[in-house]
């Protein structure tokens, strides 16, 4: 079976950082395993550096089962402006041109957004009887409109109709969904305007084991060493991602502030020089920059909770972000602001602590109790691997997903 993958803003084999392995890196090694050809299409210009990989647009096969195709586009400095639209406006035409001559697949999957270059794939796919699946990680274009004021939601909505006009049609004519829970599924089917199918499908974002040499781990410790992130620290919380305006830390700040508490943030972004600024007097607090999939593996081994600080927003209420499955897989707590699925999952299954950013009162007496409560901590832990193997084990989703494109492909 010869698959196609559209992944535009993860990691790839290719790179040479060693970074936590997403859809693109996923789903193309499980299908090499099951013995497919493997085409990943995706952007020159990588999301996480934001440098270009090349200097343009190149093809490049990695192995016999493994080819990489990058589409040139502009490049951005930022997650938001006027340059992030025109770089995946650029990126659609440049990707139609490479098509033009391309022997189509037997079985796709499209991974949404970048809105119009998922709409380019899908209709190139439609057109040539490709079925495929669509993997929807982010409510775009309905994020753009509730960014606005409310007052002005009502008179910005018609700019965007062109933008939600492509995503009914690719959900119209893509083969299945992919979501990364049921709530985001259900919103996908309701915006599809068509009951659920057997291609439908909820596939959580989930990453396998690590598999680190040795080596690596012991110069990922040195490495937490030269930081002062000792073993054997009485409580330590630690947060990692890109440091952007999706998430809010001045309330768990404050509160570890007055506890023996060591708080942990690693990752670049837009908001770290705000941070530092702001908090790097405080001696518990440590901002870390970006790290490798190495030296995140371990820090979450020198953790005793892995902080999820989320603002409100009903795209993350929906969502299950890949750093809760990157705790829970390694059995720690999740200290949680987020609304939702992960709260019901919190708290159902006892894996963690719950917070409301306007409870900060609430937040400090139940870190007080953590800090003397170690038993309560290795139960939380030990829900948290058990959830994991039962809900998310990598091997049974990934296994599933592949299972579900070759019925797709058999299908056609």
């Amino acid at each position: 079976m010869k698959v196609w993958i559209l992944q535009t803003g993860e990691p790839l084999q290719i790179d040479s950082s060693n970074y936590r392995p997403m859809r693109a890196i996923n789903l193309s090694n499980m299908l090499i395993d099951h013995g497919h050809d493997v085409t990943i299409w995706s952007s020159n210009f990588d999301h996480f550096t934001k440098k270009h990989r090349f200097s343009v647009s190149k093809t490049i096969n990695y192995s016999d089962q493994l080819q990489i195709r990058l589409i040139d586009s502009l490049g951005y400095d930022s997650h938001f402006g006027i340059r992030r639209i025109i770089d995946h406006i650029q990126l659609a035409i440049n990707l139609r041109k490479m098509l033009r001559d391309e022997d189509p697949p037997d079985v796709a999957v499209l991974g949404y957004p970048p809105i119009e270059v998922s709409w380019i794939f899908a209709k190139w796919l439609t057109n040539r009887k490709v079925p495929f699946l669509v993997d929807v990680k982010d409510k775009w274009p309905d994020i753009f409109i509730k960014a606005f004021p409310l007052w002005s939601q009502r008179w910005i909505k018609p700019v965007f109709m062109p933008f939600q006009f492509m995503f009914k049609q690719i959900l119209y004519q893509a083969g299945g969904i992919l979501a990364p829970s049921k709530a985001f599924l259900d919103w996908c089917i309701e915006n599809r305007g068509s009951k659920e199918n057997i291609y439908d499908c909820v596939t959580p974002l989930t990453s396998p084991d690590s598999t680190s040499k040795w080596q690596d781990i012991k110069a990922a410790e040195n490495w937490l060493e030269t930081n002062e992130i000792y073993e054997g620290h009485n409580l330590r919380i630690s947060f990692i991602g890109s440091l952007n305006h999706n998430y809010e830390f001045q309330t768990i700040i404050n509160a570890v502030s007055q506890l023996p508490i060591e708080l942990v943030i690693a990752g670049n972004g837009p908001e770290l020089v705000i941070l530092r600024d702001k908090y790097s007097t405080l001696p518990n607090v440590k901002f870390i920059g970006w790290i490798d999939l190495d030296q995140a593996n371990a820090l979450i081994n020198r953790s005793h909770i892995m902080l999820l600080p989320y603002k409100k927003t009903e795209d993350f209420d929906m969502n299950i972000t890949n750093k809760f499955y990157d705790a829970i897989r390694n059995s720690k707590p999740v200290l949680s602001s987020q609304g939702g699925v992960v709260r019901e999952l919190i708290e159902t299954h006892k894996i963690g602590i719950n917070y409301e950013s306007d409870k900060p009162l609430d937040l400090l007496t139940n870190l007080k109790i953590l800090i003397n409560d170690k038993e309560q901590l290795l139960m939380f832990g030990k829900n948290s691997r058990k959830l994991y193997l039962e809900s998310f084990d990598f091997n049974s989703v990934y296994e599933n997903l592949v299972r579900l494109l070759e019925a797709l492909c058999s299908k056609k």
